[in-house]
């Protein structure tokens, strides 16, 4: 079947367990295999195009269901693979797959039952699930941009959101970061192939 491309208000992960074809997520192409994570947050545009049913899980979630008042950062800014210039894909080992496994499962369970407490369960699931996938990921990618480049990246697109309606300068964006306007071009690039 195919899913046309188009875009949610709301993050997703999807986790397969069955299936192939290809799922196309913000013009970047990745291959539908059991065992893989994808990864959406609001506005990216995907599509899926698979010869048969995918089966797997998908968890779809709001923002503020796991930030509240004790995270100020958004959710991309933590977790990489939400950003719009990272890999929206994560190959779990055997090991981070079966813990991954876990939690999903744990999910679904909580969100079977009819527990008072069961939001607040899954919220914290949820979580866990996020830094688990975080490590995991953080290791796969280490050798593809080295995670200080990866920092000042993520610096940047925060200052860019708040300050870019009175500056527009790369110099101004460096000096806050207190690196080169050159430097902070060349992480951005390393990055996102785009320039700052």
């Amino acid at each position: 079947g195919e899913v046309r491309p188009h875009s949610h208000d709301f993050y997703a992960i999807l986790y397969i367990e069955d299936g192939a074809g290809e799922h196309c997520i913000d013009f970047d192409r990745y291959e539908i295999r059991p065992g893989r994570f994808h990864f959406f947050a609001p506005g990216k545009v995907h599509s899926l195009r698979a010869p048969d049913p995918v089966q797997g899980r998908v968890l779809l979630f709001q923002e503020n269901f796991l930030t509240g008042a004790r995270h100020k950062d958004p959710l991309w800014y933590r977790y990489p693979f939400f950003s719009f210039y990272n890999r929206a894909e994560y190959i779990p080992d055997q090991i981070a797959l079966e813990r991954c496994q876990s939690l999903i499962e744990s999910i679904v369970h909580e969100a079977a039952s009819e527990a008072v407490d069961r939001f607040e369960a899954i919220q914290h699931l949820l979580n866990l699930l996020l830094l688990q996938i975080n490590r995991g990921y953080t290791r796969e990618q280490s050798g593809v941009v080295d995670r200080k480049v990866n920092l000042y990246f993520r610096d940047f697109l925060i200052l860019l959101n708040e300050s870019f309606k009175k500056e527009r300068q790369v110099a101004y964006y460096a000096r806050q970061l207190g690196i080169s306007a050159a430097h902070l071009t060349s992480c951005t690039r390393a990055v996102s192939w785009l320039s700052a």
